[in-house]
């Protein structure tokens, strides 16, 4: 059997798994694209190759595991985010390229800026203060989750693509780590759990193997926004930035958070596909002491 052949034949299978035949196509070309050591673009000139012994008992190995629902990253033991490579295994939760819109946001923002401090909040694998760091490189970055098996998942990230100089990675909750270092940041960056904890169990099969920690968001799926958001100011900048992911059904509540919390809401983002993605909000302080007024924005994103 040929790559073309064994393509067409894993899609195939895939999409029996229940796998969605867009995704199933997908993780087909990601499976031979792995074992010919290539990219899936360059799986074109691979067609008419044909698959040694060795390739084919690979492919049923990993279907056999793939048939438990066990996520393909896993499996493989890596993903591809903003077009570079992470290492993952269930420590970490597996980067989605719904995230990259908030990496190119970021990006976009700090690029003026000759020395900007980023910090990124619950960083798991690393792909977003990796990313950041890749694509700002007069930038300096903090990381800091609760998991010391993420960090040193993230670490190893790093080290990786050779930035692991310019990335701290802190163990601690949410911003403790930052304002116990009294550091302030250009901007905040976080891909915080936001599933409220009833609706795990009805999740995607796939999403079982992932890190509960990293996608339980408590009763009501909105418990870290509460707390980043109540204590964000303390770790910014005048002018800084926080910019955060949410889940598809939390924009307004999200947003009443921060109306409440003395935020103005600014302006609703979409993403590329025409769907509501975040919402941008400014925080005012006045400190009539010394007649100051420092204004930051923040940035909240759903899918």
């Amino acid at each position: 059997m040929d790559t073309k052949q064994s393509l067409a034949r894993l899609s195939q299978d895939l999409s029996l798994l229940g796998v969605e035949p867009a995704e199933a196509a997908r993780e087909a070309k990601l499976i031979l694209s792995a074992l010919h050591n290539c990219s899936p673009a360059e799986l074109f000139f691979y067609g008419e190759r044909e698959l040694d012994e060795a390739a084919q008992e690979r492919i049923w190995k990993i279907m056999e595991i793939r048939t438990k629902r066990y996520p393909l990253q896993y499996i493989l033991e890596e993903t591809e985010f903003m077009s570079l490579t992470f290492e993952v295994n269930p420590a970490v939760l597996i980067p989605r390229g719904d995230t990259e819109r908030l990496v190119e946001l970021a990006i976009e923002l700090m690029q003026p800026l000759e020395q900007p401090l980023l910090a990124d909040i619950g960083c798991g694998s690393g792909c977003i203060a990796i990313s950041l760091a890749h694509y700002l490189p007069r930038a300096s970055l903090v990381a800091t989750d609760i998991s010391s098996k993420a960090l040193a998942i993230a670490q190893k990230n790093a080290i990786r693509h050779n930035l692991a100089e310019r990335i701290a990675f802190l163990e601690g909750d949410l911003l403790e780590p930052l304002l116990g270092a009294n550091l302030r940041c250009h901007l905040i960056v976080s891909n915080p759990p936001y599933i409220p904890s009833a609706d795990l169990a009805g999740l995607a099969p796939e999403l079982h193997y992932e890190p509960r920690l990293a996608l339980d968001g408590g009763p009501d799926g909105l418990a870290f926004y509460r707390r980043l958001i109540k204590t964000a100011p303390p770790a910014l900048l005048p002018g800084g930035y926080l910019l955060l992911e949410t889940g598809a059904e939390q924009k307004e509540a999200v947003s009443r958070l921060l109306s409440d919390s003395g935020f103005r809401i600014v302006q609703c983002i979409k993403d590329y596909g025409g769907n509501h993605r975040g919402v941008l909000g400014q925080f005012t302080i006045h400190n009539l002491k010394n007649c100051i007024l420092c204004t930051s924005y923040f940035v909240l994103f759903t899918p």
